[in-house]
């Protein structure tokens, strides 16, 4: 706000109240980065499920390992839409 420009997260909840409706297109216009997250926290949801039942975190060996990569990807594609945003203006 102070320098009028969107920060990298603008839109992100709209993406996800899109995508909770099912409204996938809306919800990538809005912030592509925020389709990802909501995509990722919905596949959690059986992944969390499966990992209860079994016992043990299912498929995931190091979980700091894969939380990281996925921690640095989704700020690489944040950082890189919010670019893309300034430059287009």
């Amino acid at each position: 706000m102070m320098f009028n420009i969107p920060c990298p997260s603008c839109g992100m909840t709209t993406s996800i109240a899109h995508f909770t409706r099912g409204q996938f297109r809306e919800s990538a216009r809005a912030n592509f980065a925020g389709l990802l997250l909501a995509i990722t926290c919905a596949i959690q949801i059986p992944w969390c499920a499966a990992s209860v039942w079994l016992g043990r975190l299912w498929k995931v060996s190091q979980p700091n390992v894969l939380l990281m990569w996925m921690l640095i990807g989704f700020c690489a594609i944040s950082a890189l839409l919010w670019a893309f945003r300034l430059i287009a203006g």
